[in-house]
């Protein structure tokens, strides 16, 4: 068994055993091996990140519900001690044994509720935020280089929030109410680079934008759309895992930020 090389303008290694050539591996097969290698770590990063945030929530959304059995056992406590107080009431005192009763059932019917959505494996709990404002700005503080396909782009720097819809941690909005939203998002690639950056909501592409320098300054190019979003729909940007969509680096800085922004229509 021996190695040959060869070289017609890309580099070529090859394995030979028995006087047959087994295989042929070209240095842009390697390349091409090593970007996806790349990508498949941003991915596996993002993953992670994700299911961190999401045990973080459980965590806040289980302790939310014990504090609401809490609250639901000291009500049925008061209702038991309120029906052995005026179990053998006279006929004068049976309206305010009536009165007080019907307190402790309106504050009980409030409690149970949400008792209910457990019952029915509801983990998360109503919005609280179900008629107020809903918007979102962002910009990421510092440049993206080596990026591969599908690439989230995560905007770390939040100058608006409200409603605490987006994760600043991820790059991800998730829909607090089902209704009409606006994203848009701008790009700005350095001297020489291009990047195509789509808008994905629950694993679907529903925006793309493609932008491109092709002289010595940076560029900078956006896009807008409008959708019906449902509640609990995650929306993020990442890079596209077309062939040539990407090379070199996303530039954000005091003179031009990579940003991404959403709002709700009422």
């Amino acid at each position: 068994m021996k190695i040959l090389q060869f070289s017609f303008g890309i580099p070529l290694f090859g394995i030979v055993h028995g006087g047959r050539q087994l295989h042929v591996i070209s240095q842009m097969d390697i390349e091409d091996v090593i970007q996806e290698l790349k990508s498949l770590q941003n991915i596996v990063k993002y993953q992670s990140q994700k299911i961190l945030d999401l045990e973080e929530t459980s965590k806040e959304h289980m302790d939310m519900i014990k504090a609401q059995r809490n609250e639901i056992k000291e009500v049925k406590d008061q209702l038991a001690i309120s029906k052995k107080r005026y179990g053998m009431d006279s006929s004068d005192k049976k309206q305010q044994k009536s009165n007080h009763l019907q307190k402790i059932t309106a504050k009980a019917d409030k409690v149970e509720p949400n008792e209910s959505l457990i019952r029915r494996g509801r983990i998360t709990p109503p919005s609280s935020n179900d008629h107020g404002p809903v918007a979102f700005y962002a910009y990421m503080s510092s440049d993206m280089t080596n990026i591969g396909g599908h690439h989230p782009l995560v905007f770390d720097v939040v100058k608006t929030n409200t409603g605490n819809a987006y994760h600043q941690s991820t790059g991800t909005f998730t829909v607090p109410q089902t209704g009409l939203y606006v994203f848009t998002w701008s790009v700005r690639v350095t001297s020489g680079s291009y990047h195509s950056v789509e808008l994905v909501v629950n694993g679907k592409m529903e925006g793309i934008v493609y932008q491109q320098s092709m002289g010595k300054d940076d560029d900078q190019g956006g896009s807008t759309i409008v959708i019906l979003a449902n509640e609990h729909d995650d929306v993020f940007l990442r890079t596209t895992m077309n062939m040539g969509a990407n090379s070199g680096s996303i530039h954000s800085n005091s003179n031009g930020f990579t940003s991404f922004a959403g709002w709700k229509l009422n």
